[in-house]
């Protein structure tokens, strides 16, 4: 209330705020001459009001007071000091002296108006802050310093005079940019900051931040403070590309720190669980858990991921409403500049459908190994490119050789063929090579040589697989052993044989008795 009472007498307008960004967006709003700081206001971050003041060359030419009830160790003095702050004053100071003190730092900062030393000023020069000062009836520029010029690709200052401020300037600036100079001129504001895009020399866009404040060394002039956020913007840029990019991402994304606490779900997990980021942060990710993954699978899992290392896996786990769901995991930590571990992100998707038909098809795939595996004829699925696919454990009843050394050897099939027999079992392997389209059953009998040396007759029936969709899968060949059958045969053709010609000479002799008689 002193304050207050005391900056009342110097006819001075007043703007209070509580908090650090209120704040912030004030001095940016009102171009203050002086800042008062209260140290004991609990709303305000102190250290962190300070630095955001420091950094901006804007704001850290505004003179900063600190008021505090009482007098500051120097250590603390000496700490503020480094950060801008001009002066101290205790709050029970006597009026009279609080009157003086503020009047003075008041003049000082006329005396120093930001409006009439811009220009010169080599402190901008040294932060980087690019100035121009224009007629703002005409829209020339009259002037600018030096690192106006770098900013805008211009080797000296007379390139830029008497040149329009909106041959610089991107032309969406000109509208806004318009209707706030007028309020200016108008005293309706005593200054106000836009980031704009400007126009370098050779065409290049850049962003700047813009302070524009009327000059008192001209009654039409203007000065305009542009700091260059170029770099800024495209980091904005990239963050919010990556912002959209996990927000509409279709995996389940989920951000802990580094004690496994969630800070950060996207709307694909809320869709997924049914908990929103509000319903969730600050929990653990075992809130979803079933129990299917046991605890030290779980400790396996922590020690990966804080080792630095990535952690892939499945996990089962329920929704809010209870619902089973399976989910593909990856997990890796985050780490900062220096190397160390600051969060861990959790990149999951739901395959609860995949699942159902992974099951599905290790059903099939049993029934079917249940049916060939046990099947008295030799099976076997040559792929696409020949690989072989299936052999079932048959081949080494037949053959003599082991499924593992028919996979090892792709051409073994062919090397066992008996050798009056190989062109037979070729030809007809390079048909179905050349025709994946051809669909009709083969049939055809070669013999092999055994492992033992022994010779087997075998029957061949193959025929193409086609997936759902008409892709050719390779073919499907059955071979069974008949040499049972083919020494059967071979035994009646020869038994017929000597029958016939048993046969034969009987009627000869009959013929011969005839014709003695």
């Amino acid at each position: 209330l002193q304050l207050i009472q005391a900056l009342q007498s110097l006819t001075v307008d007043i703007i209070t705020a509580t908090t650090n960004e209120s704040i912030i967006k004030l001095i940016y709003e009102n171009n203050p001459q002086i800042i008062l700081i209260d140290i004991n206001t609990n709303t305000i971050n102190l250290d962190e009001l300070l630095a955001t003041i420091k950094i901006s060359p804007l704001l850290n030419l505004i003179p900063i007071i600190l008021l505090s009830d009482t007098n500051l160790e120097l250590t603390q003095q000496l700490k503020f000091y480094e950060l801008g702050i001009i002066d101290f004053l205790i709050k029970d100071i006597n009026p009279v002296i609080l009157h003086s003190k503020i009047a003075a730092f008041l003049k000082l900062s006329n005396d120093y108006s930001v409006s009439e030393q811009l220009i010169d000023n080599k402190l901008f020069n040294y932060i980087g802050i690019g100035l121009i000062q224009i007629d703002y009836l005409q829209g020339t520029i009259l002037s600018v310093n030096h690192n106006c010029l770098t900013m805008f690709g211009y080797d000296a200052a007379n390139e830029l005079y008497g040149k329009l401020i909106t041959d610089i300037s991107h032309p969406d600036n000109f509208k806004i940019n318009s209707e706030l100079v007028k309020q200016l001129i108008n005293r309706s504001i005593k200054s106000f900051t836009i980031e704009n895009r400007y126009v370098k020399n050779d065409g290049e866009l850049i962003w700047g931040r813009s302070t524009f404040t009327l000059s008192s060394t001209g009654a039409t002039n203007l000065v305009i403070a542009i700091e260059n956020i170029t770099q800024q913007k495209k980091i904005e840029e990239q963050l919010r590309k990556f912002t959209l990019v996990v927000e509409q991402n279709p995996a389940s994304i989920v951000i802990t720190n580094i004690n496994g606490e969630i800070e950060y779900v996207n709307p694909k997990f809320t869709a997924i669980t049914g908990y929103t980021l509000e319903e969730i942060i600050g929990k653990n990710p075992r809130i979803l858990n079933t129990g299917h993954t046991k605890r030290h699978e779980y400790q396996y899992l922590w020690n990966t991921i804080k080792s630095g290392n990535q952690w892939r896996g499945e996990f089962l786990n329920h929704n809010k409403s209870g619902k089973l769901y399976w989910e593909k995991a990856l997990i890796s930590p985050i780490f900062d500049s220096n190397g160390t571990i600051i969060n861990f992100l959790g990149i999951k998707e739901e395959i609860s459908e995949f699942k159902v038909v992974e099951e599905s098809l290790k059903r099939n795939e049993l029934l079917f190994r249940m049916v060939a595996d046990f099947t008295y004829a030799w099976e076997y699925w040559l792929g696409p490119n020949q690989e072989l696919i299936y052999n079932s454990p048959s081949c080494e009843r037949i053959t003599g050789y082991s499924k593992e050394e028919f996979e090892h050897e792709p051409d073994l099939l062919i090397r066992i063929v008996f050798n009056e027999d190989r062109h037979i079992v070729e030809s007809h392997i390079l048909s179905y090579k050349t025709q994946e389209d051809y669909i009709y059953k083969d049939s055809l009998v070669f013999r092999i040589v055994r492992k033992d040396g022994a010779i087997r007759w075998i029957s061949h029936d193959c025929q193409p697989v086609y997936s759902n969709d008409g892709t050719y899968l390779g073919r499907r060949g059955s071979n069974r052993d008949v040499t049972q059958n083919r020494l059967a045969e071979e035994q009646l053709t020869k038994a017929y044989y000597d029958l016939h010609l048993q046969k034969e000479q009987l009627n000869a002799i009959l013929d011969n008795a005839e014709t003695i008689i």
